[in-house]
């Protein structure tokens, strides 16, 4: 039984380090990815004084187990072992009395572990087949630096827009995006209050995102109703707004969402500063979206996307893009290219795998 555990122990170890490092690489910084020997510092394995520590204790931990009760036996009491007699707590309890607990808690304990043992199966089940709402594989997440100073005109904000719009005609990309927030983009436990003008007490705080008009298609999130907003929507900033199911369901159950108006807490458009704000922005419905979730732990599903206008720009940094493949080796080509069109790929990021990563914490 010692032989056993010690192994047990050895193979729960490398276990563990095999999950650890996949967390402790997803903290890392995405660029460190890129190196040509990556993460090669994170090389994981068992230390063999630790193998050689881990046999010595089973070693001794079966000389204990088998000497103590030999040593016991030699000092029994006669007298209690003929009437089969033995003591608990400090009580004496007959031969089937104390078998009798002892198979009792022994039943107890089997039990208990099973039902933590089935309720951690289902929950790896469900995390393992948890749908997100939207595919996540060929979908990346760049981070985009110009390779000269900006001037005149060209602020941040319009070279990130440009920087989508060039990305969207190489070959290997069939889609790409502008987003500040979003499912899986940093948008989980960051809410804002909504809300739904004509319905008196119907207020949700709800997850929000400012995309570009690409961004459903980019991510492959279906309308279940009316459209998204358009480029020159956004360029005149137009206040109109989609909204997940879930929100039209709980506002308007049974009725028609397009159309109707919403208020949006100014918390959304001051934050990060994370200002409390009394005030409202009314928007026009034009379109309600699949439900998605905006994280693993996210169950809500309350999230509404709102126009990227210049207001909320510039804190806008993630350029989303959905490859034709799946390969990663796209992306070299894709910055020889990017190379070309004058801007330079500093990080890029699979959202594929940063919700495997956070299945598995």
């Amino acid at each position: 039984l010692c032989s056993i555990a010690a192994m047990v122990g050895l193979v729960f170890a490398l276990w563990t380090l095999q999950i650890l490092r996949p967390l402790i690489i997803a903290e890392l910084p995405l660029r460190w990815s890129t190196e040509a020997r990556p993460f090669q510092f994170l090389a994981l394995s068992l230390d063999h004084r630790i193998v050689v520590f881990a046999v010595l204790l089973a070693l001794v931990a079966a000389l204990v187990a088998g000497l103590v009760p030999a040593l016991h036996a030699t000092r029994s009491d006669l007298f209690s072992a003929m009437k089969n007699e033995g003591t608990i707590f400090g009580r004496r309890l007959s031969h089937s009395r104390l078998r009798n607990f002892l198979l009792v808690s022994q039943v107890a304990v089997c039990l208990t572990l099973l039902s933590c043992a089935g309720l951690f199966a289902r929950n790896l089940s469900q995390l393992q087949n948890f749908d997100v709402g939207f595919n996540p594989r060929r979908l990346y997440r760049c981070f985009v630096n110009p390779k000269a100073l900006l001037t005149g005109e060209v602020t941040p904000e319009v070279f990130r827009r440009r920087t989508a719009e060039t990305l969207r005609t190489f070959p290997q990309v069939a889609s790409a995006c502008q987003t500040f927030l979003g499912p899986l983009i940093g948008g989980t436990g960051i809410t804002a209050p909504l809300r739904a003008l004509g319905s008196a007490g119907r207020l949700a705080d709800v997850n929000f995102a400012f995309v570009s008009p690409e961004f459903l298609d980019t991510f492959g999130i279906p309308l279940r109703d009316g459209r998204m907003f358009s480029r020159p929507e956004v360029d005149a900033n137009l206040r109109v707004v989609v909204i997940s199911e879930t929100l039209a369901r709980r506002f308007w159950p049974g009725e028609d969402e397009v159309g109707r108006t919403v208020a949006v807490g100014e918390a959304a458009f001051t934050f990060p500063s994370r200002t409390k704000l009394a005030d409202f922005r009314n928007y026009q419905v034009i379109g309600v979206a699949r439900d998605v979730h905006v994280g693993v732990w996210d169950t809500a599903q309350t999230l509404i996307y709102l126009p990227l206008t210049a207001e909320v720009a510039a804190n806008s940094r993630d350029i989303c893009i959905r490859l034709n493949t799946n390969s990663r080796a796209s992306f070299d080509e894709i910055a020889r290219q990017a190379d070309a069109a004058g801007f330079t790929i500093l990080d890029y990021g699979s959202l594929a795998e940063e919700l495997d990563s956070d299945r598995k914490s």
